[in-house]
């Protein structure tokens, strides 16, 4: 589970690692306002994402797992058609309202090009997605993470050319998209031909969507709680304050990228070892190491950021000056994130049991949840706010799911360690939280930074002891 996890994180999530990465270029080169305006484009292409897919990336995963040898080049073929056909009926619409889905989005004229360019992007991603979760779901990791890594690395390139050398502005990160995106998706495809039937079944069709449309309402749930705090912050504060909130946001999703990495290994190894006899032992003791490593991370990353981003390489600072304001919402976003993993982990009793209802219900509470957050605590606290929103609705999302499957849950999870190493992880984050000078005005304290590291070290160790394998009673 662990490798194919790291696996992973090395190949799909690096890519979203990307716009971490590129964070020094962005904030050097785009006003807070210019990176706020991008930023609610960006969060518009995920949000109607959602809707391109209706859930088919879970229901063909889950047929495809499920179907013998025979039927997966007709699941893999019929899902490619249907994706392709419905793509592109989206993309067409989104390209010919752009003007007005532009001026609804950005409350601002001359952005049309960018809703355009996001039409064709849209339709690239989508198609591009299930050569990619076919590697997957057949647990072809070095395949999954070449393919991804030249994509990564294609991507980075162009954004630099782009950006810096040809300075072509905001517009740049979505032309880095669309080549890296299609070349994916060409290479994808070549690798994934011997496993694809050209036709269209409509009985897998009908099954497929079936399937979809359940996991349908879990996306667009769960893409309101992750996303609408930019609407909520463009229309109650300003575009600048969505540029600040936005970059911040992508150091607190190191967290992310971790969960992505397990949630990519974890759905085809839970399902695929649910007949085994000791699954249930296993599945509970992937919780505890998911919530130790979590931890650790968590730890390591407030307790330097102010060093890491005040660290000068090639001309280039992590988080420029006009954004340091927003490094207040990092470890809110981490613990928000961390809830996220926690929910992935727990949840899988809704896949075994056939309960798909409950991610619905259970994302459902957290998006109106969510909302009410946003609308009270962004008027009051600005970013801050929306930063705790997110946290609280994801902790809510993981509450809900806890009390819905607990009867019909055969796992046993260890409770007693997990709070312990809690516990721990918290009593140093707060010695180390006054230990820590604001971003803005820092000056490098040898004799704290010392402190700092020898404390996060021992916790480290700590929890790595507790968390050596033991029988759980």
């Amino acid at each position: 589970m662990f490798s194919h996890s790291a696996v992973y994180t090395l190949g799909f999530v690096i890519n979203r690692l990307l716009p971490f990465l590129l964070l020094p270029v962005y904030t050097k080169y785009f006003l807070p306002e210019e990176f706020g305006y991008f930023s609610l484009v960006y969060s518009f292409w995920f949000f109607t994402a959602v809707f391109y897919l209706y859930g088919m990336e879970s229901s063909f995963q889950k047929i495809y797992i499920e179907s013998d040898t025979e039927r997966r080049k007709k699941v893999y073929g019929t899902s490619m058609m249907m994706i392709a056909v419905s793509s592109f009926v989206f993309s067409l619409v989104v390209y010919l309202f752009a003007e007005p889905i532009s001026i609804l989005l950005l409350k601002k004229e001359g952005f049309t090009h960018l809703i355009k360019l996001v039409a064709i992007i849209l339709f690239i991603d989508a198609l591009s997605r299930f050569p990619m979760i076919l590697l997957n779901s057949l647990e072809l990791t070095k395949a999954y993470t070449i393919i991804n890594l030249f994509g990564i690395i294609l991507n980075f390139a162009a954004n630099i050319i782009f950006i810096v050398y040809l300075n072509l502005g905001i517009i740049s990160i979505l032309y880095a998209f669309v080549i890296s995106f299609a070349v994916v998706f060409i290479i994808s495809f070549i690798y994934t031909l011997k496993y694809f039937s050209f036709g269209f079944d409509k009985t897998l069709t009908k099954e497929l969507f079936a399937v979809g449309k359940t996991f349908l309402l879990f996306g667009i749930f769960l893409v309101t709680v992750d996303l609408s705090d930019r609407f909520f912050l463009m229309y109650l504060k300003s575009e600048s304050e969505v540029g600040i909130y936005s970059a911040c946001y992508r150091i607190g999703m190191v967290m992310n990228l971790i969960i992505t990495g397990f949630r990519v290994a974890w759905i085809p190894f839970f399902m695929n070892m649910k007949d085994k006899e000791d699954s249930h032992h296993v599945y509970g003791r992937v919780l505890s190491y998911f919530c130790f490593g979590s931890f650790a991370l968590f730890l390591v990353v407030c307790s330097f950021i102010n060093e890491v981003v005040n660290i000068k390489l090639f001309g280039f600072k992590l988080l420029e000056e006009r954004y340091m304001s927003g490094l207040v919402i990092v470890p809110f976003i981490l613990a928000a994130y961390f809830f996220l993993g926690f929910y992935t982990n727990i949840n899988i009793q809704s896949y075994l049991k056939n309960k798909i209802g409950y991610l619905n219900i259970s994302t459902g509470i957290a998006a109106g949840v969510n909302i009410i957050l946003n609308l009270v605590l962004i008027k009051y606290f600005s970013f801050t706010g929306a930063a705790i929103a997110t946290m609280i609705s994801y902790f809510v999302m993981c509450v809900v799911i806890y009390f819905l499957t607990k009867n019909i849950s055969e796992i046993k999870y260890d409770w007693k360690l997990i709070s312990r190493g809690f516990a721990l992880v918290v009593v140093c984050y707060v010695i180390n939280f006054f230990l820590t000078e604001p971003a803005q005005n820092f000056e490098f304290n040898p004799t704290n930074f010392i402190i700092k590291f020898v404390l996060v070290v021992l916790t480290i160790m700590a929890l790595y002891f507790m968390i050596r394998p033991r029988k759980i009673i």
